[in-house]
């Protein structure tokens, strides 16, 4: 019985943390998604999933289709959001977009390039990086 509670209050807290986790990530790429907007940018999809991995936001400017990272922190406790993305992390993210590319051959004619946005909540700062990978 004591086990039984025990694990149902670790599934709790786990889903807990889930569920933080996915709101901090959609309020970190509404940020982003504004913030993009204001700059000039056309909206086209976010949260696009295929088996080799997920693009949160994707934009278009002028001639250029643009794939963003969103990384969003409430503290620099873990180091700068940007700190977060790795090599592995941009290299799913470019295979991603390829297959995004596939299936939308309205955008062939486009040049691709992967962003980044990083979103410091504690300091309400947004940093957009371009052209990362």
């Amino acid at each position: 019985m004591v086990q039984t509670i025990v694990m149902e209050k670790t599934l709790q807290n786990n889903n807990s943390a889930s569920n933080y986790r996915q709101t901090l990530g959609k309020n970190g790429e509404d940020i982003a998604k504004k913030f993009l907007l204001e700059k000039g940018y056309t909206f086209i999809d976010s949260n696009f999933t295929c088996n080799l991995g997920e693009i949160d936001l994707i934009f278009s400017h002028r001639i250029t289709i643009i794939f963003v990272e969103v990384k969003t922190r409430t503290s620099n406790h873990l180091g700068n959001p940007e700190e977060a993305i790795t090599k592995s992390k941009l290299s799913h993210l470019r295979k991603a977009a390829q297959i995004f590319l596939l299936k939308n051959p309205q955008y062939k004619n486009f040049q691709p390039r992967i962003d980044v946005v990083a979103i410091d909540l504690t300091s309400k700062d947004v940093r957009h990086y371009e052209a990362v990978y």
